[in-house]
């Protein structure tokens, strides 16, 4: 058995046969991994975590989960093992009240009344939002629901969590809470962001993309502070690192796990 549960083996993907996005991609992902996905805008990121959990079906190369293929018949097997939480937080939140969001997933895999309420309660209990149980999602903020969206993603006790640029529109104290979230969590990680300083805090891993290709992969700390590296690719250092801060930074300092 692999010690390795995902495996993305020589991956190419276009939307149109005159502009390819990704170009033989090929990583793997353990049990430890937090994994940060950078580059400038437009090199892919967002399309490779849709292929990791089969929302785009058209591509070359092979993707295994769990040591699961990814192919149209595994998809609902797939999707058990991986949550995927979108970059615009209201395009997974369309039920009348927060607790019927959450409690959506479970109840579709046949989960009955009460195994559903308890995923639900676990899932508010995990990010904090007890609060926001009964409140209708139009009617909160972006913050409040991009943590209610990561709440859905965790009824379902995910193997691994994609999130696809998670501090967007988040204001400090919420962004803040995110990342205190994030590090609590024992699951495979899998982040795109451009939030480098969240990259930095949450992720022991950095894979960098360019032009549709992954041209680094190491550990955070190493990638993140070759300013050369970045800065050849359309990034510059995290804020924290740019000049003299008088911030010592430790991303290799393990943090306590929160297990499902």
């Amino acid at each position: 058995m692999s010690h390795h549960h995902i495996i993305c083996s020589n991956v190419s993907f276009s939307y149109d046969k005159n502009a390819e996005i990704l170009h033989d991609i090929s990583f793997s992902a353990g049990h430890d991994d937090a994994i940060g996905i950078i580059g400038a805008n437009g090199v892919g990121k967002s399309t490779l975590l849709r292929i990791l959990v089969g929302l785009e079906m058209d591509f070359t190369g092979e993707v295994t989960v769990g040591e699961i293929k990814v192919t149209k018949k595994t998809l609902p097997r797939i999707r058990e093992k991986i949550g995927y939480v979108f970059q615009d937080s209201e395009n997974q939140l369309f039920m009348p009240t927060v607790y019927e969001d959450i409690a959506f997933a479970p109840r579709n895999y046949g989960l009955d009344a009460e195994q559903v309420d308890e995923r639900v309660r676990h899932a508010l209990d995990l990010i904090g939002i007890e609060y926001l149980k009964n409140k209708q999602p139009y009617k909160m903020s972006g913050g409040e629901k991009k943590l209610a969206a990561i709440a859905t993603i965790l009824a379902m006790t995910p193997d691994v969590i994609l999130m696809d640029e998670p501090t967007i529109a988040l204001d400090p104290r919420n962004r803040r809470r995110l990342i205190n979230i994030l590090n609590s969590l024992d699951h495979i990680k899998i982040i795109a962001s451009h939030d480098l300083d969240m990259v930095l805090e949450t992720c022991n891993r950095v894979l960098l993309m360019s032009e549709g290709k992954i041209i680094a992969d190491g550990k955070t700390r190493e990638i993140l502070t070759n300013k050369e590296l970045l800065e050849a690719n359309g990034l510059e250092l995290p804020f924290c690192l740019q000049g003299d801060t008088g911030i010592s930074y430790k991303p290799d300092v393990p943090h306590e796990h929160i297990h499902l």
